[in-house]
């Protein structure tokens, strides 16, 4: 007889008589660690007339920073800017503020910024 088949009679007949499945703490296995809850948050690193540079960094449940990434944006005449839900100026942009920025159809080009702070 193929052993695969002697298996799952054996499976079958654990779930006959009620015994389940064992945990893996039971089998003898380590469960692998829940990861530390965590958040994004992207703030303004600083503005120019012309560019954007945000930093968006991970933060953990216990408010360590985990990672940073920066990125730089273009600005335009054409880029929409937003502070608290009004209409805005570039100018008005400070760092440290909280912000979304949506990207054009040039990835390097900011065709939309909402800032709040």
């Amino acid at each position: 007889m193929k052993k695969w088949f002697v298996f799952l009679l054996f499976l079958l007949a654990l779930v006959r008589i009620g015994i389940g499945p064992i945990s893996l703490e039971a089998a003898g296995i380590k469960a692998p660690p829940t990861p530390t809850p965590s958040h994004q948050e992207t703030i303004i690193e600083s503005v120019s007339a012309k560019l954007l540079t945000v930093m968006t960094q991970t933060i953990s449940s216990k408010g360590k920073v985990l990672q940073k990434t920066s990125k730089a944006f273009a600005i335009s005449p054409f880029t929409e800017v937003n502070v608290n839900g009004q209409r805005a100026t570039v100018a008005e942009l400070k760092p440290g503020m909280k912000v979304s920025v949506t990207a054009g159809t040039d990835p390097k080009q900011a065709a939309r910024i909402n800032a709040n702070g």
